[in-house]
């Protein structure tokens, strides 16, 4: 018992983390939010097993991250604060998730209402800018000196640059497809800790090319206290279309399958 105190306390007083989620727990300790709690969640347990697999978590991500953008993107701790926002945002359900059918089916009618009457105004006073791509500042921005129907560029040059009353369109059918497809169950633990899987797959995805289910199921141990393992993380996207060799990957648009 000494012994395992002893190599718990060595653990929690020198973990062996990578310098960058130092850094990050550093700086994000001088705001003490919601992101600081959950980077303490994935630093600090007394679990001498979790301890050592957030050890073991953060090294594959530090990883990750290298072999996708390179040792130069290891020089700060960006990678490490995109991850622990994500982990943030999903580390509890959408509000929507707790009403039924009705309360979603009026939510939606009220965002779609509140939606119509911006496209009118902006239409109506020729506020319906269209959102392009700008190569010589590198972010997407709103251009008004485009024509209405012709934008100079986007044709030739096959750009898509939609309006903002497009965009609101295209918002509010990826709004109606989630609050229909999002369950209506009883929301207990493991139904948190199914989805949470599902959005952190996604994430990794998209960010690393790859679901990372180790790291999800140690990410999904601290922070819901629900110790999958990789083969239980495996099943559950397998199940969803997160399993599919598909390049779109939609949260919740997918049946939830207990495991």
């Amino acid at each position: 018992m000494t012994t395992r105190k002893t190599a718990l306390n060595r653990r929690q007083e020198s973990p062996d983390f990578p310098s960058a989620v130092i850094k990050a727990k550093k700086d994000l300790g001088k705001r003490n939010d919601d992101y600081f709690r959950v980077m303490k969640k994935l630093t600090e347990t007394k679990d001498l097993h979790l301890s050592t697999a957030l050890e073991k978590m953060w090294i594959s991500l530090e990883n990750a991250e290298r072999k996708k953008y390179g040792k130069q993107h290891l020089k700060n701790s960006a990678w490490v604060h995109y991850f622990i926002m994500h982990v943030t945002c999903h580390s509890d359900l959408p509000d929507y998730f707790y009403q039924n059918k009705t309360q979603r089916k009026k939510l939606f009618e009220n965002i779609s209402t509140r939606s119509g009457h911006l496209k009118n105004i902006l239409q109506r006073y020729r506020l319906d800018y269209r959102l392009a791509y700008s190569g010589r500042r590198k972010i997407f921005d709103f251009h008004k000196g485009f024509s209405p129907d012709n934008p100079r560029g986007v044709a030739e040059n096959e750009i898509e640059a939609p309006k903002a009353s497009e965009l609101l369109d295209r918002l509010l059918q990826h709004i109606e497809d989630d609050l229909n497809k999002a369950p209506t169950a009883k929301i207990d633990k493991k139904e948190k800790a199914r989805q949470f899987v599902y959005d952190m797959a996604l994430y990794f995805k998209n960010t690393y090319d790859t679901p990372l289910n180790a790291v999800i199921a140690t990410a999904t141990h601290a922070i819901h206290n629900v110790n999958y393992t990789e083969s239980q993380i495996r099943k559950i996207l397998i199940r969803t279309d997160m399993g599919k060799d598909d390049d779109e990957f939609r949260p919740f648009a997918h049946p939830y399958t207990a495991v």
